[in-house]
């Protein structure tokens, strides 16, 4: 009996792990966790600098720029015997002597998660390089080959693009479709200003960090590809009247090039060059990160309620034109299903116009200022179906996690915070952490 007690105590002891578990069990029982914290709460803080961009406020970013976590875990059996050399059934006033020799087992279980993280409020310089210094080219071309839709890299990176100020929209409009038909890469170059000659990929990195006028800048080239072109069926609905044209890619790619080709004079055949403002007669500008979270003072990022988001989506989803790349929504004033076909079905067609006016000039600037790339609803309300939210003085904002294009283009401008901001530059955490068994 003696015997058979202690065994048990021991493969109980066993079994359950007495001691200390940590190492590899800490990794899986805490890494996902943090990751998942982190992300979270770096989309709910760039979601609050929207909203302060909104109203004008200053924007506010606090990194977590280190977290060293210690996870302990622990268990512990505890067994006795009581009443030892007691018979059972003999009557006493003890319990051990009815019941005979009496066995207690007790058991413990801790665990610990001890963090230390290191909060980081980006200011001086930091701060400047992050929200206030222009994009470079070269990101550009980054996140556009990352597959983000060329419609929106240029939206939330690029300021100016045409060297007509007018034409801005007009060229963008045709690279995007250009793109659809997969006939055009981007590359950034770096042109050097004193001797006018470009220097390839090689000099990118000392086009960014040049200091003077003379100092080497890069462009932004756009290149048309005419192989292996997208086949144009599923750019847009079926029941849509570009799609006739849109079945011989090569020809109405060819409108698109030719037409893309008449706003840049010293353009080549297959190569049109986006100069720098380093560059002479310069016309290619891009915007910083704040500049990205100002487009939510205009209608790019879109304030709504619920009902009307809610019908933005439903319109922009029933339009037969509208492209199958879900790269962004039409948001004209009223807000009807005719305006929003037309929208749809003239971004389409002026595109193929041979020669651009100024009517395809207008209709583009009023069409194209009309967009919406990131919806944020707006509710006294919490929400019940957010990818992500705030609370900013009694306000919930969030994006609807069904809402596949604003969550692509929150991502977006995320990269594009993250790729402005600069390495940390003190001395890591150095805590002493226990990995033994």
């Amino acid at each position: 009996m003696r015997k058979n007690g202690w065994m048990a105590l021991a493969g109980v002891c066993l079994m359950s792990g007495c001691g200390s578990l940590t190492g590899p069990p800490s990794i899986t029982a805490s890494r996902t966790f943090y990751n998942e914290v982190i992300h979270d709460t770096s989309s709910e803080q760039l979601l609050l600098n929207i909203v302060r961009a909104k109203n004008y406020e200053t924007p506010n970013f606090i990194d977590v720029s280190e977290a060293d976590a210690t996870v302990s875990f622990n268990t512990g059996v505890n067994g006795g015997l009581a009443g030892i050399g007691a018979q059972p059934g003999v009557r006493s006033t003890t319990a051990g002597t009815i019941a005979g020799q009496v066995g207690a087992i007790s058991g413990t279980f801790t665990y610990g998660d001890s963090a230390l993280v290191r909060y980081a409020p980006v200011q001086g310089y930091p701060l400047i390089q992050q929200v206030s210094s222009p994009i470079a080219p070269e990101s550009i071309v980054r996140m556009f080959n990352s597959d983000f839709g060329l419609a929106d890299v240029l939206e939330f990176s690029v300021d100016r693009l045409a060297p007509g100020y007018m034409d801005n929209f007009v060229a963008q409009d045709r690279m995007v479709l250009l793109d659809q038909f997969g006939a055009i890469v981007l590359a950034a170059d770096v042109e050097d200003v004193a001797g006018g000659h470009g220097r390839g990929h090689s000099g990118m990195a000392d086009g960014l960090r040049g200091g003077g006028d003379d100092a080497p800048k890069q462009n932004l080239n756009v290149i048309l590809h005419n192989a292996a072109l997208h086949p144009g069926g599923g750019i847009a609905g079926s029941d849509c009247p570009f799609m006739d044209q849109a079945r011989a890619p090569e020809a109405t790619v060819a409108k698109l090039w030719n037409g893309l080709r008449q706003l840049y004079p010293r353009s080549a055949a297959n190569v049109i060059t986006l100069r720098g403002a380093a560059s002479p007669n310069f016309f290619f500008t891009t915007r910083s990160a704040i500049g990205a979270l100002k487009e939510g003072e205009v209608d790019a990022i879109h304030f709504a309620s619920p009902q009307e988001a809610a019908q933005i989506r439903a319109l922009n989803s029933a339009a037969p034109c509208r492209i199958n790349a879900n790269i962004f929504y039409f948001n004209p004033p009223h807000l009807t299903q005719d305006e929003v076909d037309v929208m749809w079905s003239t971004y389409l067609t002026d595109a193929l116009f041979p020669r651009i006016d100024q009517d395809i000039r207008t209709r583009a600037i009023w069409r194209d200022t009309h967009r919406a790339f990131i919806i944020i609803e707006q509710s006294a309300s919490a929400p019940e179906n957010a990818y992500v939210s705030v609370n900013k003085r009694g306000i919930w904002y969030w994006i609807d996690n069904d809402d596949l294009v604003s969550k692509a283009n929150f991502a977006l401008l995320n990269e594009i915070v993250t790729i402005q901001a600069v390495p940390e530059t003190r001395q890591p955490l150095t805590p002493s952490i226990s990995v033994g068994r």
